[in-house]
């Protein structure tokens, strides 16, 4: 079979699998929703960078939110760590095409399956053979976290897709020794390590592999214009590097503090803390990295590997052993906020798929009869089919009748929109909005403003600092008080002096006018609040 025609047969069968997986995991009912569920608020904030992009000017330097948090309270201005190329790129389709959250979606889920597709590739180039290069993809399609983000609003399952890319590029260039291919995927590298800081793993093993192929360490066939190969990879960290130190100029500048750009290491936490982390990992997140079995198929595969080091790949173990010490340095530096965030790990699924690949190469060398070998195609087949099944039932879970989507409790926000533009209500008003820790209703609602925690048994001293912020975004231009909680609303005091002037209600939610112009509304008017 030719290249040409193997490579056409290869796209018609990856064609095939994600027809069949995007019908499964239910992606087009997916892709017309508007941000909810888990991290609901990360997944604002960046469609609420791209929003400001396209509505306040297309300044790429000047990043903001729908949280007026900076600049004293006054401005959305923040910057976050990771270089907005995504987000400016979305903005470009919504002045193409209309402001539509599903473009989001599309944008992430489209380059999330150009990733896969090159995955699908280079394990086929690797194993030739599509019957094992397809259980690879597919087994990465899988991981519940990898189905729920890639068809979101996040940028990390995009930088995988520029990492997967890369490493396709990287391991060509191994094979055919082009300084064009080296260069391409160091500009995948590159992209990805905009999309996301951590995905700078890559372009650092790079540096390793080339330094011990210098040394004589790996025999990789890489010393070959080395000057040129090292001075490309390190322009990665200058750009990378650049745009963080922008970053923290630009938030320092609008004291701003909406996105962090720095790290949570494990020595900074106390053994207590440790312990409730490494329980949150394990309860809440460990059952959506994978099918358990299937983690444990991973750790086997691992193994495998380093008992037969020689007879496994030479540029793939090489890889696997530096992103097993990179996942375990990521894990020390972030280890503090890895209890609350699922998706901090999503860029080191290449490591599963390395070692998916690199276990079927030496199943495929072990020398099996035709027999066993059909055997053992039938059972990863069934694997195949208890972690799809898996996966569907978790991102369901995601959605529908779980503690992870309020969506039933908020969904009057999600509708609220056009009404808020016939009320009255411009863009350019700003409102305060109770009760929320984030910027999702006021993303939802396309108005800036400000969010007021929830605070049912507020102490004296809570409730001195609500009354001091009630004051000073009433202060700073608050046209609107806004709340969907409206018997916890009446019954915190310092929401009393906002409470008079009922502009408007929509549902369940309550819009009051600032300054009040009159007094209209009686906290103590049980129909009205019980309506």
């Amino acid at each position: 079979m030719i290249p040409q025609n193997r490579n056409i047969i290869l796209f018609a069968i990856y064609l095939v699998l994600i027809t069949g997986l995007t019908i499964i995991y239910d992606y087009p009912e997916t892709l017309l929703k508007r941000p909810q569920s888990i991290h609901n608020w990360r997944q604002c904030d960046g469609a609420s960078i791209a929003l400001n992009y396209y509505q306040e000017g297309m300044h790429f330097f000047k990043p903001q939110t729908h949280m007026l948090y900076s600049d004293n309270y006054t401005t959305g201005y923040s910057a976050p760590s990771e270089i907005p190329i995504l987000y400016y790129f979305v903005a470009i389709l919504y002045k193409i095409f209309g402001y539509h959250d599903y473009i989001f979606r599309a944008v992430n889920l489209l380059i999330f399956y150009i990733g896969l597709f090159y995955l699908f590739r280079l394990a086929d180039k690797i194993l030739k053979d599509v019957f094992y290069a397809a259980v690879v993809t597919v087994m990465i399609f899988t991981a519940p976290v990898l189905v729920y983000y890639a068809n979101n609003f996040m940028p990390n399952s995009v930088a995988l897709s520029f990492s997967i890319i890369a490493w396709y590029y990287f391991y060509k260039h191994c094979l055919n020794g082009r300084t064009k291919t080296f260069l391409l995927s160091v500009l995948f590298f590159g992209v990805a390590a905009t999309m996301k800081i951590t995905e700078l793993t890559g372009p650092i093993i790079l540096i390793i592999l080339l330094t011990g192929d210098r040394l004589g360490i790996f025999k990789l066939g890489l010393h070959n214009k080395f000057g040129l190969k090292i001075t490309s990879v390190l322009a990665i960290f200058a750009i990378v590097g650049g745009w963080v130190m922008y970053a923290k100029y630009f938030n320092s500048l609008h004291h701003s503090t909406q996105f962090s750009t720095f790290i949570f290491p494990l020595w900074n936490m106390k053994r207590e803390a440790i312990d409730f982390t490494l329980h949150k990992i394990n309860v809440i997140w460990f059952k959506d990295y994978f099918y358990p079995a299937t983690f444990w198929l991973m750790v086997g595969c691992l193994i495998v590997m380093f008992i037969l080091w020689m007879r496994s790949d030479k540029i793939i173990k090489w890889i696997c052993f530096a992103e097993v010490i990179a996942l375990i340095a990521f894990s020390i530096l972030w280890f503090e906020a890895m209890g609350d965030h699922d998706y901090f790990y999503i860029g080191f699924y290449v490591l599963p798929a390395f070692l998916f690949i690199n276990f079927f190469l030496v199943l495929k060398s072990s020398g099996l009869s035709k027999i066993n070998a059909s055997i053992i195609r039938f059972v990863f087949l069934g694997v195949i089919v208890i972690n799809v099944y898996y996966a569907r039932e978790r991102h369901s879970l995601r959605y529908h009748g779980s503690w992870m989507n309020d969506y039933e409790e908020m969904k009057d926000m999600y509708t609220i929109g056009p009404w808020l533009n016939e009320t009255g209500i411009r863009q350019d008003d700003t409102v305060i909005f109770y009760p929320s820790v984030y910027i999702r209703p006021l993303y939802l609602m396309n108005v800036k403003g400000w969010t007021i925690f929830n605070h049912d048994s507020a102490t004296a001293e809570i409730e001195e600092r609500d009354n001091l912020l009630m004051s000073t975004f009433s202060g700073n231009g608050a046209e609107y008080f806004v709340t969907n909680d409206i018997k916890s609303a009446v019954a915190y005091k310092p929401f009393e002096p906002y409470m008079k002037d009922l502009y408007a209600k929509y549902k369940s939610i309550f819009i009051f006018r600032l300054p009040p112009r009159q007094q209209n509304f009686n906290p103590g008017d049980s129909l009205l609040i019980n309506y």
